[in-house]
């Protein structure tokens, strides 16, 4: 077993290295994680020992991996994210500050955003300025760059400015204030996205263009989960809170620096503990939901993953930032933010100084690695049953679906392959359970676009197991967004109703009482619902409610769709203290007057308290 120590001035010392401890035994013994994928590094030049800035414990060394003021005589360096672009260059977008300032100082106060380009994607690599020095004289930290969806280049700086992004189309320039990064809460509390509980900056944001749908994925230093539909400014919306708040093998605490990719089926985030430079990874199959711990990416006091091919291993004193750079949609390589010292040891006009460097992957080992993982747990969730009640059947003969169940996050796994002939609203995977009388059922429809052809899913209330019988189902539509279809008789005429055109995740809601049914959708799972629809369906004793999925239309392949956190109440059955929805509202209109609705449920007085408060300032 590895043991990982903490600072002694760590007062989470205990809890953290207990949950770390767990960590090693929930992995496995033996079982491989990303740290164990890094390879030496092949010097690009000499190692030199001599001549240039450092302590013994980083010396002889590279000087041409990477990116370095080899003599310290203006700069130090940081952050660093690479784009290969069309000339076949590797283009690093990275901060920098005049060595003659102390590290907290240089951060702080002196940083400013830069461009560096090499032949190679370990280096040498060629400052070549400032990356927008029209804007704040060229301000900026925590500096990172991708391509966008149109093709032109994006740099984003946050950490000492707000949250910006600037856009080129060349990667060397000249980049141009596209806007500031804008965010919709969604019912979540600003401290998910910025500092000082919501109230200043925005930090250590990482953006990716999401290969699986074609949307921006933000996450912040607190490792939240942020989606954009519109554009690499936003609106950003938030769906989580940090992807590793329930994990016991993490720590809960001084967690940063996020790094985010996707390669091998799966989205990854790597994360930085920066009392002790130790790195986790986590995957997810979408990116928002059921984020899975993976185990350790790297432990700087163990750190041999600064070792040269010759054996040579420099002992970096401090390491942060990871960063992934992926090529051809493989996962290449990591740069990481160096000093020679603790922070505090790296003085204006020293011998100390900080750069980035960059250390090569077993592309084809991790791969592989990650290949074998996802074929074995889908093979088990596939194997999995959904717990009782839940029963599953096809509404039509063809539809050839199959339930599995993934215990450890909740989440139904529903496949289903097209079926010829007739209204698709009759042609699906029903995964269901019994339901009477005033009844509420609510879930999230996870998103959809891990699979080629994403499906149509949503909830569905039904009188029977049999084509024909009178439904109501809310779902969301890869190309048409949110739908409402319903028949209130048997063998009668379905009815269809638009909604917003938005992609999944949502959540739904379906109530069923005073002999009709109300439709409900939310962004968030905080029970701000908006009402889509009151449609005159009504079930007289036994009805169904449950999840629905069918493929997109015929010919198409089997397809999966996902749901979570199904809720149903049968209303007094038995009573419950709680609030089922609300209208209180993100934002205080200047009147101050707020008209709000509840709706809830009390077994006994229910007192509802609400407190409102200002998170602007």
């Amino acid at each position: 077993m590895e043991v990982l120590m903490l600072s002694e001035r760590n007062p989470y010392a205990v809890p953290v290295l207990l949950a770390w401890i767990t960590s090693v035994l929930a992995i496995g013994a033996g079982e491989k994680t990303l740290k164990d994928f890094f390879l030496p590094i092949p010097p690009r030049c000499p190692l030199v020992g001599k001549g240039v800035w450092g302590g013994a414990n980083v010396l002889p060394r590279d000087v041409c991996n990477g990116l370095e003021d080899k003599k310290l005589e203006k700069w130090c360096y940081w952050d660093g994210s690479i784009v290969k672009g069309p000339d076949g260059k590797y283009h690093m977008f990275a901060s920098r500050w005049t060595q003659a300032v102390h590290h907290s100082r240089g951060w702080r106060v002196e940083s400013k955003g830069i461009h560096a380009v090499s032949d190679h994607f370990l280096g040498p690599y060629r400052d070549t300025g400032l990356l927008w020095p029209q804007w704040r004289n060229g301000q900026g930290h925590n500096v990172m760059g991708l391509i966008m969806d149109d093709g032109r280049y994006a740099a984003v700086t946050s950490e000492c400015t707000d949250g910006e992004v600037f856009a080129a189309h060349n990667p060397e320039g000249p980049f141009e204030y596209l806007g500031r990064i804008q965010v919709d809460y969604n019912g979540f509390h600003s401290g998910q996205v910025r500092y000082n509980g919501g109230s200043r900056n925005m930090s250590n944001v990482m953006i990716l263009l999401r290969p699986t749908d074609g949307r921006y994925m933000l996450v912040p230093r607190q490792c939240s989960i942020l989606i954009s539909d519109r554009g690499i400014t936003g609106p950003y919306r938030v769906l989580s809170y940090a992807v590793y708040s329930t994990m016991l093998e993490m720590p809960k605490y001084r967690i940063e620096d996020p790094t985010i990719w996707y390669s091998d089926g799966l989205y990854h985030m790597v994360v930085n503990c920066w009392d002790g430079d130790i790195s986790f990874h986590m995957t997810s199959e979408d990116g928002i939901h059921d984020w899975r711990y993976r185990g350790l990416a790297m432990n700087s006091r163990k750190a041999m993953i600064f070792r040269y091919t010759n054996g040579v291993v420099n002992a970096w004193k401090t390491v942060q930032r990871p960063t992934a750079f992926v090529e051809n949609g493989h996962l290449r390589a990591f740069n990481f933010s160096v000093i020679d010292s603790g922070k505090g040891g790296d003085g204006p006009n020293d011998n100390h100084g900080s750069k980035i460097v960059v250390v090569p992957i077993d592309t084809e080992g991790f791969s592989q690695y990650i290949r074998k993982l996802v074929e074995r747990e889908h093979a088990e969730i596939d194997a999995t049953r959904p717990p009782e009640p839940w029963r599953s059947c096809d509404l039509r003969e063809g539809v050839g679906g199959h339930t599995g169940f993934d215990p450890r996050f909740d989440t139904f796994w529903v496949h289903v392959a097209p079926a010829k002939g007739g209204d698709p609203a009759e042609a699906g995977r029903f995964v269901y359970r019994e339901a009477r009388g005033a009844t509420s059922f609510t879930g999230i429809v996870m998103s959809q676009d891990i699979t080629p052809h994403p499906p149509v899913s949503g909830l569905m209330f039904r009188a029977e197991l049999k084509e024909g019988s009178p439904f109501v189902m809310v779902t969301i539509h890869p190309q048409q967004g949110i739908r409402l279809a319903y028949r209130s008789v048997s063998s009668g005429m379905i009815r269809h109703l638009s909604g917003p055109h938005d992609l999944a995740p949502y959540w739904f809601r379906l109530v069923h009482r005073d002999r009709q049914t109300e439709v409900y959708f939310a962004s968030s799972g905080h029970r701000f619902w908006q009402k889509l629809a009151v449609v005159p369906v009504s079930f007289a004793g036994k009805f169904f409610a449950g999840f629905w999925a069918r493929a997109p239309r015929e010919g198409d392949k089997p397809v999966l769709a996902r749901f979570k956190k199904p809720d149903l109440h049968m209303f007094g059955n038995p009573p419950l203290n709680r609030i089922f929805a609300h209208t209180i509202p993100q934002v205080i209109p200047v009147s101050g007057q707020l008209p709000l609705e509840f709706e809830y449920e009390a077994a006994a007085s229910l007192r509802i308290k609400i407190l409102l408060r200002d998170v602007s300032r």
